[in-house]
């Protein structure tokens, strides 16, 4: 299977890039994003113009493909409901304050 570059769908933050980036290589994306600002402050900011070149021309992760899987990816929650204990009704007599 072929490796495309592409912005991230679930780690997205401004536009995406450096998140699909991180994915890309193989890398957390919070370690990627440390390094861009450490590169913009060492640099002088030219990144910033690399950056909003990848936000322009990189293309949106397609849906149909799927996400490309990492192993910083985590499991989806599950949206169905667990069963959970019903609780007893009490009468209104039944109540003690101590």
């Amino acid at each position: 299977m072929t490796r495309k570059l592409t912005k991230s769908k679930s780690n997205v933050v401004l536009t995406g890039a450096l998140a699909g980036i991180a994915e890309y290589i193989g890398i957390d994306p919070t370690i990627a994003r440390i390094l861009f600002i450490f590169a913009t402050i060492g640099l002088q900011g030219s990144p910033i113009f690399i950056y909003l070149l990848f936000a322009v021309l990189m293309p949106k992760a397609d849906v149909n493909h799927g996400r490309y899987r990492t192993p910083y990816d985590r499991p989806q929650p599950s949206k169905a409901r667990k069963n959970s204990k019903k609780a007893a009704r009490v009468e209104d007599g039944e109540w003690s304050d101590f």
